[in-house]
C-alpha cells in the first residue's frame, strides 16, 4: 500500500488498526523497559478517538482487553471471554 495514495478515510482506518494493535502489543508485556510509557501515549490516542470506531476495529478478545484498559469502561468486560482474569487482575494491580 502507498500511504501517499489512500484516501483520509483509508489513512484513519489504518491509524485505528495499528492503534489497536499497538495497544494490545504494548499491553501483553508490560515488563518490556519501553512499554509502559508506550502503553500510556496509546491509551491516551485511544481515548481521543470516537468509541464506536474503536468498537468496529476490535475483532479478538485482546482488542476488546485493550479498549477496557484504555477507557475503563465495565461494558467491554463481557466480550473479553478468554482474557476476563486477566483484565480483571491488572485492574487489582495482580
Amino acid at each position: 500500500l502507498d500511504y501517499r495514495a489512500m484516501t483520509p478515510e483509508q489513512r484513519h482506518t489504518l491509524y485505528l488498526e495499528q492503534l489497536m494493535t499497538k495497544a494490545v502489543e504494548y499491553g501483553e508485556d508490560p515488563t518490556a523497559w519501553h512499554a509502559q510509557a508506550k502503553l500510556r501515549q496509546v491509551n491516551h490516542l485511544i481515548r481521543q478517538e470516537p468509541r464506536e470506531t474503536l468498537e468496529a476495529q476490535c475483532t479478538q478478545d485482546a482488542h476488546w482487553n485493550a479498549l477496557y484498559r484504555a477507557t475503563g469502561d465495565r461494558k467491554y468486560l463481557h466480550k473479553l471471554e478468554s482474557q476476563l482474569d486477566r483484565a480483571l487482575a491488572q485492574d487489582l494491580g495482580l
